[in-house]
């Protein structure tokens, strides 16, 4: 588990961490001893699978039991997307998978299995899920990008470094150099030389292992970092290597590679990598911006600004929106001028620009569907002032909100009495505004709105009414016994549900039952 705990981590470094594991394991399938590395494969095909395309959140969930038969059963779960139908449907033609991953260990608790023992069986299933993948358009934006770095006869430069002359073949051969516009200048078997390549020939992207001779890959992207060299960094690494990778994450490689090496997945690091060098003109202002503020002294009042922002786009308050926009005004004023250096102008712009857009991803929309083949632009010149800026800025935001709230009520075409039977079907077993909105790929703030437009009542306040109109069913019609009452309802804590069940009705259960047996005796 400690593999998997270490494993997560790198993952929530890398994804600014929206990773959550729960751990649901029997107190006996704890003291079980397994072969090291079993579980992050599976954990991976969760990630790989379920989880890259899914917005919000992610949650992954290991499950441990023990059968009759002595056997420790481990069922790995997350939250993500899953397949679309069609893929779902080759994957078990090909070999029959169902729900969930599962892996059956023929050993008993305590014991270490013999050298000779291997997994008995391993189950993998998919969850089936209306959203469809999005790799179609990926890949026409790679296709693209390469034709236009075709036409200008400009292939970006990579090197490779790794000290096992197999893995470097490996990388050559699997990677789609000619499709991504990419070309191999240069190979290294060792950090320090590959440093000194590198330097020689200034590649744009630089694939390293992590474990070399002379200079290993965290040396080697510390001294590369302290040069100026802000080009994509992918590391390879081993199982092994989870601390060396979030060393490596910390110092801004743009990812990591597992080996054994994939070739679907070097590809997709290859495009991440041209996505960045394709935004370089963002990027560079963005950090040409930050240094302007943070020498002024006004960082903390910028992302103050920034994550007040990063919650009105999220709810869809165009008022917070519009005071934000007011505020950086007159804090880049009082800090810059009415009319601050031109760099200081580009920065606020590109910065502004690149959270809007990371929203514009976590969302799962296409930012060409949003901003149009252009693209948004602002024409800087010596006649622009900072409120003419700002101005478009906040423009743009408002209109990025309008669209993608548009898109949003067109693709969910939101059946709340679809919505109301979904709750009815689970709500006995904990249902969440969350969870509904997850079910149904809309946001949780949008569900909330169009539940309460509808039902003219909240989501909270219709499942609390489906679990007490159940409760006193039970108590009125069926006798059941009082303590039993609140966990067949959705309640494990007496307590609350006694409280909540006496708000709603006026009366407490047991004061309920007593009012129905003095009307059974006064009847005639």
């Amino acid at each position: 588990m400690e593999y998997l705990k270490s494993y997560v981590m790198i993952q929530n470094e890398r994804f600014g961490g929206k990773v959550q594991l729960k751990l649901e394991l029997e107190p006996d399938t704890r003291k079980c001893l397994i072969p090291k590395l079993i579980l992050q494969p599976l954990a991976e095909n969760s990630f790989e699978h379920g989880l890259l395309n899914k917005a919000g959140d992610w949650l992954l969930t290991v499950e441990s039991h023990t059968t009759p038969e002595g056997d420790l059963l481990i069922c790995i779960k997350d939250n993500g997307i899953g397949f679309d139908s069609e893929r779902l449907a080759q994957r078990e033609d090909r070999a029959g998978y169902r729900q969930g991953t599962e892996l059956r260990l023929p050993y008993r608790s305590g014991e270490r299995p013999r050298q000779d023992q291997t997994a008995e069986r391993k189950r993998r299933t998919w969850r089936i899920d209306r959203q469809q993948s999005r790799n179609g358009h990926h890949r026409q934006c790679a296709d693209a990008g390469s034709v236009r770095r075709e036409e200008m006869n400009m292939a970006r430069k990579v090197v490779i470094i790794d000290d096992e002359p197999w893995t470097r073949g490996v990388i050559i051969k699997l990677a789609q150099w000619d499709r991504l516009g990419l070309k191999v200048v240069g190979e290294a078997a060792d950090g320090e030389t590959g440093l000194e390549l590198i330097r020689k020939v200034l590649p744009d992207i630089v694939i390293t292992d992590v474990r070399m001779p002379r200079i290993g890959g965290i040396e080697l992207v510390q001294k590369l970092r302290s040069e100026g060299f802000q080009i994509p960094i992918l590391i390879i690494s081993g199982y092994d290597d989870f601390a060396y990778v979030r060393s490596a994450l910390k110092l801004g490689v743009t990812d990591y590679l597992l080996k054994p090496i994939k070739a679907q997945e070097l590809n997709q690091q290859l495009q991440r990598c041209i996505e960045i060098l394709n935004q370089e003109e963002i990027v560079r202002p963005k950090a040409v911006m930050e240094a302007a503020f943070f020498a002024d002294g006004w960082e903390r009042e910028y992302y103050d600004i920034r994550s007040k922002l990063e919650t009105a786009l999220k709810v869809g308050n165009y008022e917070i929106v519009r005071q934000q926009m007011a505020q950086l005004y007159n804090v880049a004023s009082k800090h810059e001028g009415e009319q601050p250096p031109t760099a200081v102008m580009i920065g606020i712009y590109y910065a502004m620009l690149f959270a809007l857009q990371k929203h514009i991803d976590s969302v799962g929309a296409n930012r060409e569907d949003v901003f149009g083949a252009k693209g948004p632009t602002f024409v800087f010149s010596r006649d622009n002032t900072l409120r003419q800026m700002i101005d478009f800025i906040q423009d743009l935001y408002c209109s990025v909100m309008r669209y993608l709230e548009k898109q949003q009520q067109q693709r969910s075409r939101l059946n709340i009495d679809a919505v109301c039977r979904y709750i009815q079907g689970c709500y006995i077993h904990g249902v969440t505004l969350e969870q509904t909105a997850d079910e149904f790929h809309v946001t949780k703030e949008y569900l909330s709105k169009a539940f309460k437009a509808d039902r003219k009542e909240g989501f909270s306040e219709y499942v609390t009414s489906l679990r007490m109109k159940r409760a006193y069913e039970l108590i009125v019609e069926f006798d059941t016994p009082l303590k039993d009452v609140g966990a067949m309802v959705g309640y494990f804590d007496l307590a609350h549900f006694y409280k909540t069940f006496k708000k709603h009705f006026g009366k407490t259960p047991g004061e309920v039952r007593e009012s129905l047996k003095k009307d059974k005796t006064t009847t005639p």
